[in-house]
């Protein structure tokens, strides 16, 4: 692909991250065309892509299964673009925080999964919170 193919799917790809819809089939439809793009071999078109798959993630709030989608696809892309990695390192830092039990555990294994060693960094504090999350939910249930 040409320097002026890849600067407009750089293009349609960023106004993509700018599209703005709570619709669950709308973000599965963009994450499922979106995906392929993380394969490719021009870094900026990689970049966009991993921004729209942030954006979608932060429009659908707590959709357990696209979650789940792009975490996995993240933890193996992260061993071939290390430095891509860490930029949803703040998205994981969120989800962390997150009510929801599942949501919470999917950030941490994310982000112990993803073998890159600045993630540690940022791993620290979400995992002891979530060890005191853990800790004070059995002893409430032993009481």
């Amino acid at each position: 692909m040409d320097s002026a193919a890849c600067s407009a799917l750089v293009c349609i790809l960023d106004s993509v991250a700018a599209f703005d819809t709570r619709n669950p089939k709308d973000v599965e439809r963009i994450v499922e065309r979106v995906m392929p793009r993380l394969q490719h071999v021009n870094s900026a078109v990689v970049l966009s892509a991993v921004k729209v798959l942030m954006r979608m993630m932060d429009l659908v709030g707590n959709e357990d299964q696209l979650k789940k989608l792009v975490y996995l696809y993240l933890i193996n892309y992260a061993k071939a673009q290390p430095d891509l990695a860490i930029m949803a390192v703040n998205t994981f830092v969120n989800d962390a925080k997150d009510n929801n039990p599942l949501i919470r555990a999917l950030a941490l294994r994310t982000m112990g999964c993803i073998r890159v060693e600045k993630i540690s960094e940022y791993l620290c504090g979400p995992l002891s919170m979530g060890l005191k999350v853990l800790i004070a939910g059995k002893l409430q249930s032993t009481s």
